[in-house]
């Protein structure tokens, strides 16, 4: 499922190779851990519908915890990326995927139309609330 939030956010996060044209893409999300209350799991990937390719970019999946909570990062399957938790302050959170070093061709799909896996979830196993979450569609499906 296309969620636009979430597009507006990798749009103004990618890097471009190109000065003249901004480069389309979409982009595809699901929760894998939609029915589980102690884990999110999303899963994305992104496929370039421009003419140009587009190398050497990022993209946040952003989340809030609960109150004190402090999240782990689980990297189940992320080919050609590299990612990383980042505090946005407060309960705000992001997943960034780093794609250094790859290119997305047009007409391509990165990672493929699996998508990428992680998980989210607290230390102590507690709740996970995946309503509040920015970048979270709410969807189990793509």
């Amino acid at each position: 499922m296309l969620k636009k939030a979430f597009l507006l956010t990798l749009v103004q996060l990618l890097a471009f190779t190109s000065i003249n044209s901004t480069p389309l893409v979409e982009v595809y999300s699901l929760d894998e851990g939609l029915n589980e209350t102690s884990m999110s799991k999303p899963r994305i990937y992104i496929k370039n519908i421009s003419d140009e390719s587009i190398s050497n970019f990022t993209y946040k999946y952003t989340f809030t915890t609960e109150t004190g909570k402090t999240p782990i990062l689980k990297d189940f399957h992320t080919p050609y990326s590299s990612v990383s938790l980042e505090s946005n302050g407060g309960n705000s959170y992001s997943i960034v995927y780093d794609y250094t070093g790859a290119t997305l061709e047009s007409g391509e799909t990165i990672p493929h139309t699996s998508g990428n896996a992680v998980g989210i979830h607290y230390s102590d196993w507690s709740e996970y609330d995946h309503s509040d979450d920015l970048s979270n569609n709410s969807s189990s499906i793509f």
